[in-house]
């Protein structure tokens, strides 16, 4: 697709990267499995009624979720739950080129026509709030990089294989390891970090600044 008649290879182009599906299939099902979100937190902002079949089969009321609480949603784990995935352990790039597949499926409903549509900046695109496959988390919040992110990827992927020769040192890849983060929830801690400058730190200890960390403290993640 790139090489030249000398045997080198030309310059990859914004149109080539939408012209590689191999390359599509190896990203989507590396986030799959290596989620790059451990969780979405969300506030409640209005009662929500969860449905027996979901929230407890063995009830017949459903689950009220009540105002001002908070809830989870682990994409990591809906993207690998073996009751929607076939394989769901096994690397398989050749699923999401089965057009009548759960990939496709998870897909359509990510950002394809399924589901509530709405604009993020980039055209319109699927909320994919009920997408098992969320990689960039979904709804309002949704990574406004997330088209950018699949084109940096299909570009560094690119040049790395042009330009290298890869091989396992060891037989299995290393799994996600998500304990490498923390949420910090202490403010003494906080302001106590070293890479905060001086300024930062007084700014913390302002008004402003402790609403504002008030707000971040269940979400901001901080290198342990």
């Amino acid at each position: 697709m790139f090489g030249n008649p000398d045997g080198t290879f030309r310059d990859i182009t914004y149109e080539d990267t939408k012209q590689m599906p191999v390359m599509d299939s190896i990203i989507r099902e590396t986030l799959r499995m290596h989620a790059p979100l451990h969780s979405i937190y969300r506030a409640v902002i209005s009662p929500i009624s969860v449905p027996p079949s979901l929230a407890s089969p063995s009830e017949s009321t459903p689950y009220v979720i009540p105002k001002g609480h908070f809830i989870v949603a682990a994409p990591g784990v809906s993207a690998m739950d073996p009751r929607i995935w076939p394989d769901a352990l096994t690397w398989s790039p050749q699923r999401w080129n089965e057009k009548e597949g759960v990939a496709q499926a998870a897909l359509n409903q990510y950002q394809g026509d399924a589901g509530e549509q709405i604009d993020y900046g980039f055209g319109q695109i699927s909320k994919g709030t009920e997408s098992p496959y969320m990689p960039f988390g979904a709804g309002r919040h949704r990574c406004v990089g997330e088209a950018f992110a699949y084109l940096q990827l299909s570009v560094i992927i690119s040049y790395i294989v042009r330009n290298f020769e890869l091989s396992l040192v060891n037989p299995s890849f290393p799994d996600p390891n998500y304990r490498v983060s923390r949420a910090c929830c202490c403010w003494d801690e906080l302001i106590g970090r070293r890479w905060l400058s001086s300024l930062s730190r007084e700014w913390f200890r302002s008004s402003p600044g402790r609403r504002l960390y008030r707000r971040l403290q269940w979400t901001l993640v901080v290198d342990a």
